[in-house]
């Protein structure tokens, strides 16, 4: 759907999407800002390793059936994600959230349709003036959640958000998230990104995170997608004074990912540590784009991302650091490390640093390989054939980000995914 088809069926559109004529107002600007600039292009440098034309020429519905989750659907997508406590999990299935159980465990969850009602709209399109898919979700955003947790709280069960995808075709849905941690508190939420296997879709997620002063947030995000679904997200943070922020994500389906994180570091002694691990093969695109602006003195952030690359598969990561004017005492690492498994693979990596002060301490490095013929060798030597030596170094190259997630089975995805051959210990 190009943007002129959206303009023609704009109006309609809208008059199906909740709130008040100032969020329709907040709404319409979000979808001029989209017009005015268009879907991105690879003729942007933000957009050069990545083709959306899957997305441009899907012919997708932007407002697809608004119907009820019943029990069962929402006991079928808590089962795919390996969740059992129904008391901390938000599902949302097709963009419309299921009846959430309101247990008080120092999580306060509306949803968005109860968050604009009692709110208003949170996010304006103008925080974003680079990201288009972004100006579309807040123009078309029906549900999601927002997530407060509250002053000292500290949650000791961590909150379950599933986003899943059913079986219906070529819908694009448009969740939001919203995420704000009060002044004291901590907590950790575990993201689950799932799609029926056959599901041709698109998920245009935005999620938005505000860390208050001496806050701290643990971020998982779990994307197994099938193998047709399209997904693009922008997940903003602004941190603030002795908070922290960790964010770990997996990207193991899909057909074309597109990952966009723009972190700032709004206040002294803020600091984030960013993760990630993809596994593009078989014809699929994951792309990591990640800026980190460090606007106060003494904050820290790190990123460390791995990519396992197989038959076709082609996986792009940009790590972008600024360190503005008038900082002292900051500290920026970034890695990005690779490891090829098929020739007919492609990996693109580009670490970026910007620095406009002197007191600082920033590095960054990008590797990219294959598996080590004589760590191959060691291992066939002692009588373990070549798949599953194959297969432990592989999981062996991405325990380091493995080991940040929770236990969900992600190793055997994994090796399933490389057809590796795995002993049952090692799963």
């Amino acid at each position: 759907m190009t943007p002129a088809d959206l303009n023609a069926r704009f109006d309609e559109h809208i008059a199906r999407l909740p709130g008040s004529t100032t969020v329709r107002a907040a709404r319409e600007s979000a979808f001029a800002q989209f017009i005015e600039h268009g879907f991105p292009s690879r003729k942007t440098e933000l957009w050069r390793y990545t083709n959306i034309a899957p997305i441009v020429d899907g012919g997708f519905e932007f407002l697809p059936q608004n119907h009820a989750v019943d029990a069962d659907a929402r006991q079928h997508w808590l089962g795919e994600a390996g969740i059992d406590d129904e008391g901390l999990a938000v599902v949302i299935v097709d963009g419309t959230v299921a009846d959430m159980e309101r247990a008080d465990a120092g999580f306060d969850v509306l949803t968005l349709s109860e968050s604009i009602d009692r709110y208003g709209m949170q996010t304006s399109a103008a925080e974003f003036p680079s990201q288009p898919f972004a100006a579309l979700n807040v123009a078309f955003a029906r549900d999601g959640a927002h997530i407060r947790i509250g002053y000292g709280a500290a949650p000791g069960t961590p909150l379950h958000v599933i986003l899943a995808n059913s079986a219906a075709l070529r819908c694009a849905v448009q969740p939001q998230l919203i995420v704000d941690v009060a002044q004291g508190a901590s907590a950790k939420i575990v993201i689950h990104l799932l799609s029926d296997s056959t599901n041709a879709s698109w998920v245009n997620l935005l999620t938005r995170v505000t860390l208050a002063r001496d806050s701290s947030l643990e971020l998982c995000r779990l994307q197994r997608y099938g193998s047709a679904t399209l997904h693009t997200e922008l997940l903003t943070a602004v941190i603030g004074k002795d908070a922290t922020l960790k964010s770990t994500s997996l990207d193991i389906g899909g057909q074309l990912v597109r990952n966009d994180l723009q972190i700032r570091m709004q206040e002294p002694d803020s600091s984030c540590d960013l993760a990630g691990l993809v596994t593009p093969a078989i014809g699929q695109h994951i792309d990591n784009h990640v800026t980190i602006d460090h606007c106060a003195s003494h904050s820290a952030s790190a990123q460390h991302y791995r990519a396992i690359v197989g038959d076709r598969g082609r996986a792009v990561f940009n790590g972008k650091v600024v360190v503005h004017k008038n900082t002292v005492g900051i500290e920026a690492m970034q890695s990005s490390d690779n490891l090829l498994l098929a020739e007919s693979g492609e990996i693109d990596t580009k670490p970026e640093l910007e620095i406009y002060a002197d007191d600082v301490k920033c590095s960054h490095g990008a590797t990219i390989g294959e598996i080590d013929e004589a760590e191959l060798f060691y291992l066939r030597a002692r009588g373990i054939d070549e798949a599953t030596a194959r297969g432990l170094l592989t999981l062996g190259f991405a325990e380091k980000i493995l080991e940040r997630l929770p236990a969900t089975g992600a190793r055997s995805a994994i090796a399933a995914k490389f057809g590796l051959a795995l002993p049952s210990d090692q799963a």
